[in-house]
């Protein structure tokens, strides 16, 4: 009886630990494949970057909707959009805050097997604003961006995803 009792307990530890084991070999896969598209998507230029946090000037932090809040790319455009108080007032853009649009130019890449790196500058009729994008696990982006707001420094976090793949609302540039 207790020999038994022994076993089973053992069987109950291991098959736990076994579980625990299969989890994150199953979390690890699932970030290399979302690793893996966001570089399809980086080669592609298509992309966007729904933002969930807002970081101003290294220190304020914002929740932010990724419905009215992302950074875009798409066939050499660009959309910065940040609307982190589209409640409150209607913003310059309709939603809260400002909209940039214009053209990439000055695009650069440098990606390895487990970090991408792109950097551009979005020229539009705003004037213009340098982008760094960094994907270091998975496919959460860290995007810093600095020159929207007389040179006050943004930093927004979020996924890489397909532009088909979620809903967002541009507001007017």
């Amino acid at each position: 009886m207790k020999k038994s009792f022994i076993l089973c307990l053992f069987l109950a530890v291991f098959s736990v630990s076994l579980t625990a084991q299969t989890k994150k070999e199953m979390r690890e896969k699932e970030r290399q494949q979302n690793f893996a598209k966001a570089k399809q998507l980086f080669d592609a230029q298509s992309f966007i970057i729904p933002a969930d946090v807002l970081i101003v000037n290294g220190g304020q932090t914002i929740f932010a909707d990724g419905s009215v809040t992302f950074l875009k790319m798409n066939e050499g455009n660009a959309v910065l959009q940040i609307s982190p108080d589209v409640a409150s007032s209607p913003g310059a853009n309709g939603l809260g805050g400002i909209t940039a649009q214009g053209n990439v130019i000055n695009l650069t890449e440098n990606n390895t097997d487990k970090q991408l790196n792109m950097n551009f500058t979005i020229e539009g009729s705003f004037g213009a604003a340098d982008i760094r994008i960094s994907v270091l696990r998975g496919n959460r982006a860290d995007v810093n961006i600095r020159g929207v707001f007389n040179d006050v420094l943004i930093n927004m976090d979020g996924n890489v995803m397909p532009i088909d793949s979620t809903n967002y609302f541009e507001g007017t540039p």
